[in-house]
């Protein structure tokens, strides 16, 4: 297949779905994301836009070579995108599986940038050993949900945020600062306490430990 033919596997059944990827592209990808011995991690963003039952989910990865003269951060590519009606574990096994067929050594991407739904897990079964990389966003979101429906007043409810994700302005760390496992259980169990003192109870710790502790 031509590199000017971005189609790719084109499906009417069990529903409508197609992705849309280059040679070039997914080479650049396999070049930044699995051949460096410090590969980047690879990000895969849940931009889904609905148009009636139709959704687009595209994938960027970070370019190792160019770099925003600015911040001195990697830039960050878009490259190939599924088209689809259904958001099915399914459907994102699909996609990546028509990435692997398209490029053999795309299975060995390192890691994968996502948000933290079942579903899109699925893109991780046709890779080797690809290690899920949660969005900070989506999990930020999730505790932030969790700590409105128990209630948590405002200002505990920042402080428990702080102790998990940090404060760069009073240039206090978080959990999610941890140096290794053992570190982030040690200092997560100093925390047990507080976090139930705030909400006499263990709600929010148990939730912590079973949904997001892992994740993390």
């Amino acid at each position: 297949m031509s590199e000017r033919n971005y189609l790719r596997n084109l499906q009417r059944t069990p529903s409508p779905r197609v992705v849309f990827s280059c040679d070039a592209e997914l080479d650049e990808i396999v070049k930044n994301c699995v051949v460096r011995k410090l590969a980047l991690v690879f990000c895969q963003l849940i931009a889904t836009y609905g148009v009636g039952n139709k959704f687009v989910t595209s994938i960027t990865y970070e370019h190792a070579q160019l770099l925003n003269c600015d911040t001195g951060k990697r830039a960050n590519l878009p490259g190939p995108a599924m088209f689809h009606v259904c958001e099915r574990k399914e459907d994102f096994v699909y996609f990546a599986q028509t990435l692997v067929q398209q490029n053999q050594k795309f299975e060995n991407v390192n890691f994968v940038g996502a948000d933290r739904s079942a579903a899109l897990k699925g893109f991780l079964q046709p890779l080797k050993g690809t290690v899920l990389v949660p969005c900070t966003k989506h999990v930020r979101d999730n505790i932030e949900l969790q700590l409105n429906s128990l209630r948590i007043e405002d200002e505990e409810k920042k402080n428990i945020i702080s102790d998990i994700f940090g404060d760069h302005v009073n240039c206090k760390k978080g959990l999610i600062d941890s140096e290794s496992v053992s570190d982030f259980h040690d200092k997560l169990e100093i925390l047990r306490d507080k976090w139930c003192s705030v909400e006499k109870g263990s709600k929010f710790f148990n939730y912590f430990q079973i949904h997001i502790s892992n994740d993390m």
